[in-house]
């Protein structure tokens, strides 16, 4: 193995090691390194910390999005999103997904299997307050009899969809939430992400190794 390490991972998440992973698997060596308390600190080695490519793996906010050649744009939805675990009464079985439209809002119901716990998601035009989550609301939604026996925990969250306006400047790379930020809706940041790692690590392969495409 060459002297100088094959490529730098910034971030020990789920991105990052699923890249070191694949990278391993290529014959690559790499070195993680991971934030704490605003400084890095590495977590794994190789014989040098000379890098020929570095990969920003470290989430939303680090340090490479606010580099002068790469930019984070996008925008924020103002309407507020929730998320609800709850304990509900009513008559429909609990191994469907329902979800209820009006033309300003929605409201999804995710069933917890063999038990009366309900996760649910849904859009509000105004900001509420835990205890304003109520059989009565959702009721408007799905326009069905129910009652909220219970709520287990409640988060109102606001929705980005940004992104860089480039993934790479070289030797620089961004992946996963590093690069973009969805909607929760569909797993979309951690399927994004995966792919993101799957299509940089045969790219390194093909440049640092020039094996031909067909073969990877």
């Amino acid at each position: 193995m060459s002297k100088e390490t094959d490529v730098l991972i910034v971030g020990s998440g789920p991105m990052g090691l699923s890249l070191a992973c694949q990278l391993v698997r290529y014959g690559f060596g790499c070195i993680i390194i991971t934030e704490n308390g605003g400084s890095y600190t590495t977590i794994q080695s190789t014989d040098s910390q000379q890098t020929k490519y570095l990969a920003g793996c470290d989430g939303d906010g680090n340090s490479l999005q606010t580099a002068p050649d790469l930019h984070f744009i996008g925008n924020t939805f103002e309407e507020p999103f929730y998320v609800a675990n709850i304990q509900l009464n009513w008559e429909l079985p609990s191994n469907k997904l329902y979800i209820g439209r009006t033309r300003n809002s929605f409201i999804a119901f995710f069933p917890i299997q063999r038990t009366r716990i309900w996760q649910i998601l849904g859009h509000l035009s105004n900001a509420v307050a835990e205890d304003e989550i109520h059989s009565t609301a959702i009721e408007d939604h799905v326009e069905i009899p129910l009652e909220i026996a219970g709520v287990n925990w409640f988060l109102i969250y606001r929705v980005l969809f940004r992104h860089v306006d480039q993934f790479s400047a070289a030797p620089r790379f961004l992946v996963g939430d590093t690069a973009h930020i969805h909607i929760p809706t569909g797993a979309q940041d951690m399927n994004t992400g995966l792919q993101d790692v799957y299509h940089l690590a045969w790219k390194l392969l093909f440049s640092l190794y020039a094996v031909p495409i067909g073969s990877v």
